[in-house]
């Protein structure tokens, strides 16, 4: 009979905890965005604007624009906000081919994710970026698609800015230009295709700036450097980027390619880029109990569909290719998502319900673990990888849940054996 009670007093707990997190509603003075929480939400919908939001905002806060084609432009990110949109393949923002710039982020500590951004000036004068940081530290640029602009993004005297999951094609200039002394950036897991020169180093002291598993695709130049020192490799085994111009062979692995068997990275270096990747990268996002990942697959065949089973403790492919090929795989896995005590425990099956193990080269850092295999099914099939630990198994709602039964069931056994004593 206690049990309803304990329940009720950790459903009253959780509640409180809640409330405690909500501090205002508020409505904003001439516009129709709602502010929640003590930071702030500041929800925008299409029909309104991103400026007027990004205008009315404080420094913390968080404008979520939702799914729409918002045409703006100029928009001045002059504090450190997070501007995330609904989904990135339908929260547009569109130039209409006249815009000088979409976000001009002269703030630092500011994120913009989940946005397509596209058609801004790109006639033979412009220099019109889709997103331009200019004198900032601390700017996430990810999860954004450019489409159709004079520069995808353009840094400016920045520095510690990270472009990541972006892709940006068909800019008339290129794709990511720095320029004016940006240094100490990183730009990981962006597809750069399709534009007249992928990435440019304006001036030498653009440096410093650290560049891997990005995919360089059919760009009519993938760089352009005036100099200065950047590297093109996250180091061994985790390697650096895909080139579509560059071809080499793949027999070896090690930090120094001359250990037999191949590692999914070419035998040979390709300018700065000391381990390029055989085949392009695919970044997969996983959330498990409220909490992000990204598993990178760099592989020669077509990713189907994909899933994470928590309860498995697998990451389970379904894979396309063409019949009586030999698919290859290069998986990133974050330790923090799955894991093996021992580096040889994983297990990589494939074919209904894992009947058939494949061999692999397992490789590890202190953040992910890396497996290299073939499958030679070739066609359609299923591919598994079982790892022996999923770190984020509880979430915290979860956990404060367990904490609050546990403590109400001590209190309620606490007052029963009291109350017990005092009839004796």
């Amino acid at each position: 009979m206690y049990v309803p009670k304990l329940m009720s007093l950790a459903i009253r707990g959780l509640l409180l905890v809640v409330a405690l997190g909500i501090v205002s509603v508020t409505v904003l003075r001439g516009s129709s965005c709602v502010v929640f929480g003590s930071d702030g939400i500041i929800v925008v919908e299409a029909g309104q604007s991103i400026a007027e939001a990004v205008n009315e905002a404080s420094a913390g806060d968080t404008i979520f624009v939702k799914s729409g084609v918002y045409s703006e432009s100029a928009i001045v990110v002059d504090k450190a906000v997070s501007i995330v949109g609904e989904r990135a393949e339908s929260t547009v923002l569109d130039g209409g081919r006249t815009a000088q710039v979409l976000f001009q982020v002269v703030a630092s500590d500011v994120l913009i994710e989940n946005f397509t951004l596209q058609n801004t000036n790109t006639g033979p004068l412009a220099q019109a970026p889709a997103i331009r940081v200019y004198n900032a530290a601390g700017v996430r640029i990810q999860n954004v698609s450019v489409l159709s602009a004079t520069v995808g993004v353009e840094l400016r005297s920045s520095n510690s800015t990270e472009i990541a999951y972006c892709e940006i094609s068909e800019s008339s200039s290129a794709g990511i230009y720095l320029r004016e002394g940006s240094d100490n950036n990183i730009i990981v897991g962006n597809t750069i295709a399709n534009n007249t020169r992928g990435i440019v180093f304006a001036d030498t002291a653009s440096q410093f700036n650290r560049m891997y598993h990005n995919n360089f695709e059919n760009n009519t130049q993938q760089v352009w450097s005036f100099g200065g020192v950047n590297y093109f490799d996250d180091g061994y085994p985790s390697g650096g980027n895909y080139w579509s111009d560059f071809q080499a062979v793949d027999f070896k692995n090690g930090v120094n390619q001359d250990q037999n068997g191949s590692d999914g990275i070419l035998d040979e270096s390709f300018s700065s880029d000391n381990y390029p990747l055989v085949n392009p990268a695919l970044n997969l996002g996983v959330q498990v109990n409220g909490t992000e990942f990204v598993v990178e697959v760099s592989a020669n065949v077509t990713l189907v569909t994909w899933s994470f089973d928590v309860s498995g403790k697998s990451l389970n492919l379904l894979v396309g290719g063409q019949q009586g090929t030999t698919g290859a795989f290069r998986m990133e896995i974050p330790v923090g998502l799955l894991s093996c005590g021992n580096l040889t425990g994983w297990v990589v099956s494939s074919g209904n319900n894992g009947s058939e193990k494949l061999q692999y080269l397992p490789m590890q850092n202190a953040m992910n673990t890396y497996l290299y295999f073939t499958h030679s099914g070739g066609g359609e099939g299923e591919i598994r990888i079982t790892g022996t630990t999923v770190l984020p198994e509880l979430s915290l709602l979860t956990t404060l849940t367990i904490f609050l039964v546990a403590t109400a069931l001590t209190c309620g056994l606490a007052r029963k054996r009291s109350h017990a004593t005092s009839l004796s």
